[in-house]
């Protein structure tokens, strides 16, 4: 995500020692890279305004096929992770699989690694749920609003055509509306922009607005609009009395077993038959494994605001 930060040691071996790279990345990252590979390709090239992006992936993956089946090593290096919000990488495996070439994927770090770790959100505390925007706006949805909403390339929201590099005022005034009237989020509710910096001296953005002014804001290719929950978690009572159920009946049973045992001084352990024994120890071995998973029914007390991100003290909590 950022030149010179985000690197693994392995991709950058494999940059090294492939025959040909193509790259589909942010300028300064492609020079960067083909300072590691002499025959370094930009698939920049293949964009054009007004262009359908799928011809445009086509023959990015054409072009990538073409080196291949003449035997080269060909290494894509591509924004972010490979595999996130990107199909070339995707096809372009495939087809080469298909072809009988070997082909595979190596990880990288994504916009929403980098989110997490600017913004302090861990999404496990509430969840969270992640859509490309436009595709989000086209599918009705069920939208968990006690969850975290995180909604991708939000400044192209509303493109049909596939053509555009970023969309109207009025495209984006169907979204805010889709949110507030649709799925229920108070207009005044606090949502914030953000952008991953491409290199390290830029500024990440973290931008801080109300819904209902979403439609105004600067967007970017690279904006990402993330919505936190504006409701509070409810417990599922009967799920959480049969959980306790089942860990109360296995502690009583082990209890009564080993109560018997102490409280009768005419017998000692040496005495248990072995179907007594094994009792014990599956019962045991039951409470065991019954300790964790009742410590971890309510991983977040929805009555506990989470930690708000340092760089926005004056933020609304995360739970209303």
């Amino acid at each position: 995500m950022t030149l010179g930060a985000h690197m693994p040691l392995r991709c950058r071996s494999h940059i090294e020692n492939a025959d040909v790279v193509f790259t589909n990345c942010h300028p300064l990252m492609e020079q960067w890279v083909s300072t590691m590979n002499k025959d370094t390709r930009s698939l920049q090239p293949l964009y054009a305004e007004g262009k359908d992006r799928r011809d445009t992936y086509r023959e990015m993956v054409a072009a990538m096929m073409a080196e291949v089946t003449s035997g080269k090593r060909v290494c894509g290096v591509f924004y972010g992770h490979p595999g996130v919000f990107a199909q070339v990488p995707h096809t372009a495996i495939a087809q080469a699989k298909q072809a009988g070439f070997r082909a595979h994927m190596e990880p990288g770090i994504s916009a929403e690694d980098c989110l997490y770790a600017d913004m302090g959100i861990d999404p496990g505390a509430y969840g969270s749920q992640h859509f490309e925007t436009t595709q989000f706006m086209m599918f009705s949805r069920n939208i968990d609003t006690t969850a975290y909403l995180f909604l991708w390339q939000v400044g192209l929201a509303g493109d049909l055509s596939i053509t555009k590099k970023s969309t109207s005022v009025a495209q984006r005034k169907v979204l805010t509306d889709l949110l507030i009237d649709d799925y229920g989020y108070p207009p005044e509710h606090r949502v914030a922009l953000y952008e991953c910096p491409v290199v390290i001296t830029d500024k990440t953005r973290i931008e801080w607005l109300p819904l209902n002014t979403l439609h105004e804001a600067a967007l970017s290719l690279i904006t990402t609009l993330v919505i936190p929950p504006c409701k509070r978690l409810i417990k599922n009572e009967k799920i959480l009395n049969k959980l306790n159920s089942q860990g109360s009946n296995i502690m009583n049973k082990t209890i009564e077993i080993l109560a018997a045992l102490a409280e009768d001084v005419t017998r000692s352990v040496d005495q248990l038959s072995p179907e007594e024994m094994a009792d014990i120890a599956r019962l045991k071995a039951e409470t065991v494994r019954m300790n964790p998973l009742m410590a971890i029914v309510e991983p977040t007390d929805p009555d506990e605001p989470s930690r708000e991100p340092e760089r926005e003290p004056d933020r609304n909590p995360i739970v209303a």
